[in-house]
């Protein structure tokens, strides 16, 4: 995640910069908040992000429930702030290139939005999470994928899908910033 951070306040910076304020007419200050908005929000997600891919999520062999729901918390939580980094990135496109962030080829993005996605939606896709599987790299899920065949047991390494995520992530940014370079010389 420090390259996404490192970007992040290269495009803040960037933005920020005093002519560039300067340009910014009053009919358009609700874009900058916008503007932002979207920063705060991918430097908060990189900070939670960043704090799970050095400490996981906490291994706890208890099964009191406290301790149960401590994980599923971890494990939500982590889902959620990358979906909201996401978000945060695509919203800085459109608001700053004009147009939607070129997610359409970059597989570790999409691999982690679609985890959370079924994950966080069990009512449509069925998935069940083996709540003692959850642990500091990731967890393991049962997916029902059809009411004919036996359901299926993965593993999902959430670090290495973090990874993943974070080189594309890295790579829009940087495509970002050298977007508004070429814009705002």
């Amino acid at each position: 995640m420090d390259q996404i951070a490192e970007l992040e306040r290269k495009i803040r910076d960037y933005y920020n910069d005093r002519q560039l304020r300067d340009l910014v007419p009053p009919a358009t200050q609700a874009k900058h908040s916008q503007v932002a908005a979207a920063l705060d929000t991918l430097r908060a997600s990189t900070f939670a992000l960043t704090y799970f891919c050095h400490r996981g999520i906490p291994d706890s062999h208890r099964t009191s429930p406290v301790r149960i729901g401590a994980k599923y918390l971890h494990l939500y939580g982590v889902l959620q702030a990358a979906y909201m980094q996401q978000d945060a990135i695509g919203d800085l496109w459109r608001l700053l290139v004009g147009r939607k962030a070129p997610i359409d080829s970059v597989a570790g993005w999409n691999a982690l939005r679609q985890w959370r996605d079924t994950i966080s939606h069990p009512q449509r896709s069925g998935p069940l999470i083996s709540e003692m599987s959850i642990g500091k790299e990731g967890f393991e899920v049962w997916l029902h994928e059809s009411p004919r065949k036996p359901p299926r047991r993965e593993a999902v390494n959430l670090l290495k899908l973090l990874r993943d995520h974070e080189k594309d992530a890295a790579t829009l940014l940087r495509r970002l910033e050298l977007s508004l370079r070429s814009k705002w010389k």
